[in-house]
């Protein structure tokens, strides 16, 4: 998350809310999402800590080789789309322009975050810690589907604090062609 060439997103999954402390940043839809990759994948299971690179490669979130040896690999990557996105007030503005042929309609997501986030942890195996998270994902929401044939330009609401991140990403969980941070 410290990282200036990696937008790293935390997206809370629910399923270990069984075990005695119900995590309060968990959502169903992300662990839905988890689990699309996962089939996605080939994958009969999920896990935690997992990281979903790009919306392809799956590493093990503890193991910071692994980690950087992807994002490292998804950095040579040629871009596929070229996204810029800016805001004035409670409007936010997204233009945007595929690099190569993309024969598919792509979605536009925007996911608001919490930078940090820390947690007293009262039950479960982590009882009597105190834990900070980073980028906490509080929303998320397909803002609209693009086929990429003609120049993305569009202007939404953007209401609130909180930061945001615009994810163009191919459909059912398919590998995510650009992002974007607005502050």
């Amino acid at each position: 998350a410290e990282l200036e060439n990696v937008i790293a997103l935390a997206m809370h999954v629910d399923y270990w809310d069984y075990i005695g402390w119900k995590d309060s940043f968990a959502q169903p839809d992300f662990t839905a999402r988890q689990r699309a990759y996962a089939r996605i994948g080939n994958r009969k299971m999920v896990y935690t800590p997992q990281m979903v690179i790009n919306g392809s490669d799956h590493v093990i979130g503890s193991n910071p080789k692994d980690t950087n040896r992807v994002i490292d690999a998804h950095h040579q990557l040629p871009v596929e789309v070229d996204l810029q996105a800016s805001r004035d007030g409670n409007n936010m503005t997204l233009t945007g322009r595929a690099t190569s042929d993309y024969a598919d309609t792509v979605s536009i997501y925007v996911l608001r975050y919490r930078p940090e986030s820390t947690v007293d942890i009262l039950r479960g195996e982590n009882a009597g810690r105190t834990i900070s998270y980073a980028n906490v994902v509080t929303e998320m929401q397909v803002l609209t589907q693009w086929d990429m044939t003609e120049p993305l330009d569009m202007t939404t609401e953007l209401s609130g604090d909180l930061p945001a991140v615009v994810v163009v990403q191919g459909k059912r969980n398919g590998s995510v062609k650009a992002v974007a941070r607005v502050e």
